[in-house]
């Protein structure tokens, strides 16, 4: 397919006046002494359609927008976009007929953006295209932009001079070709998609011949035997586990047949160590509860010793007058105390009913009861422990002398089976895990074997 874009008219915007330049014509053709703004002109049509521009200082001086009316296919375009500032970075799509603002296009790409060289490539109706292209020995596809195609349109004098379209840019060739193919239709989309496709196939090709050479450098040297050899092995180790396995299960049938012939002694030496137990437990109760009875009846003998001295106190000290203090041995007979009031400490003195010797002696009954009961309680308590306890030594001994019996017995029988069954558990032990490692291999070399079926696909 061939493009058709033209450039129509070009607007140059400064401080003082505004220039409109149309090239309308079958041809125009620019001529004129060097510096006389040829090259400036032409770099201006580039900025405003996007491109990034050599302008010179005059330009970047003096000029404050352009504009440029193109026809891009069926479509007549006016773009608009300043030379300074932070809009430099956007282009403004003008109505052709009104020039009034439609919206404004930024030039850098981003997710769910339309560009300006998307807004052109779609007026063109050229294909927004991936080529397949290399960076670093890695597939990286690149998008080919509106200012990739406009370097078909205006080349610089001085690239005039050395290269047509760039040929010569080594990081442009791909994009150069892919680009002259699809403006002459020698290429489309279905070709470039496959293009892309084999780039990603010569990846992943890569990646596996890798994966495999990783892995099968791995398993030679950390195991040299090969898989044949590996599977030989395997059927050894489980020949052998089998009949390692009959082995053990012999044994072990053989122990339940020995064993058999010693449940009524097991069965007894259990009960009497649950007996024995449940009879250390009950001592165990009674010697808290004894010594809780002690506790009870020393504090009963407190209580009586207790009363027993305020008794003599009061006996022994109210007949005495007290002329100084007790405590700080100073003279109490100046000090002033109400009548009622004991001369030491103040307070009134106790009635008559509050010393009472009747109420003293009932309660000194009531203590001496409840110390006599508490002692007969004591009493009954110790001698149940020293039951328990006597029980509870009986049923060791018991214990013990079964254990003796059930030795005796199972030493000549049991014991060698046990030193057997644990020798052969060990064997089969050690096959299952030899066949495991052998196992682990096998799959290492399956994965080899399905890599290598990838890379031949």
């Amino acid at each position: 397919m061939a493009v058709h874009l033209r450039i129509v008219a070009l607007t140059v915007t400064t401080a003082e006046a505004e220039q409109t330049y149309r090239f309308d014509r079958p041809a125009t053709v620019i001529t004129g002494p060097i510096g006389t703004g040829k090259s400036s002109l032409l770099m201006l049509f580039k900025h405003a359609l996007g491109g990034s521009a050599m302008l010179t200082p005059a330009v970047r001086d003096h000029v404050l927008s352009v504009q440029a009316e193109v026809v891009a296919g069926d479509e007549r375009v006016v773009l608009r976009r300043t030379i300074e500032g932070d809009t430099a970075d956007t282009v403004d799509l003008l109505d052709p007929h009104s020039l009034a603002l439609e919206r404004t296009l930024p030039l850098r790409a981003s997710e769910g953006v339309t560009t300006l060289s998307d807004h052109l490539l779609d007026a063109l109706g050229f294909p927004r295209e991936q080529i397949a292209a290399r960076r670093e020995g890695a597939a990286r596809p690149q998008n080919l932009t509106f200012n990739d195609l406009y370097a078909y349109a205006y080349l610089q004098a001085r690239e005039i001079d050395r290269q047509v379209v760039g040929h010569l840019d080594s990081w442009f060739e791909t994009k150069r070709r892919e680009l002259f193919r699809l403006m002459f239709g020698l290429t489309d989309s279905a070709l470039m998609e496959l293009k892309r496709t084999r780039n990603q196939l010569l990846d992943t090709l890569k990646a596996r011949t890798a994966e495999h050479d990783n892995v099968s450098s791995f398993l030679a040297a950390s195991d040299p035997r090969s898989d044949d050899e590996l599977r030989a092995e395997l059927t050894q180790l489980r020949d052998s586990l089998e009949r390692a396995s009959s082995a053990l299960a012999s044994l072990r049938s053989e122990l339940q047949e020995q064993t058999a012939a010693d449940t009524a002694v097991r069965d007894e030496l259990q009960n009497a160590i649950r007996a024995a137990r449940q009879t250390e437990e009950e001592v165990s109760a009674a010697a808290d509860l004894v010594e809780a009875r002690h506790a009870v009846v020393a504090q009963v003998q407190l209580d009586l010793s207790r009363l027993a001295r305020s008794v003599t106190a009061i006996d022994q000290l109210s007949p005495f007058e007290f002329v100084v203090c007790p405590r700080c041995m100073q003279s109490l007979a100046d000090r002033v105390v109400e009548d009622g009031h004991c001369l030491v400490c103040l307070q009134p003195d106790p009635v008559e009913a509050d010393i009472d010797p009747a109420a003293i002696e009932e309660t000194r009954t009531a203590l001496q009861q409840q110390l006599e009961e508490a002692q007969r309680i004591q009493q009954s308590d110790e001698a149940h422990l020293q039951t328990v306890q006597e029980r509870s030594q009986q049923l060791s001994f018991a214990v013990t002398s079964l254990r003796r019996e059930l030795d005796a017995q199972t030493r000549d029988a049991v014991a060698p089976r046990f030193d057997a069954i644990a020798e052969a558990s060990s064997r089969v032990t050690s096959l299952k895990a030899s066949i495991d490692a052998i196992t682990q291999l096998r799959e290492s070399w399956a994965r080899v074997r399905t890599i290598d079926a990838d890379i031949r696909s």
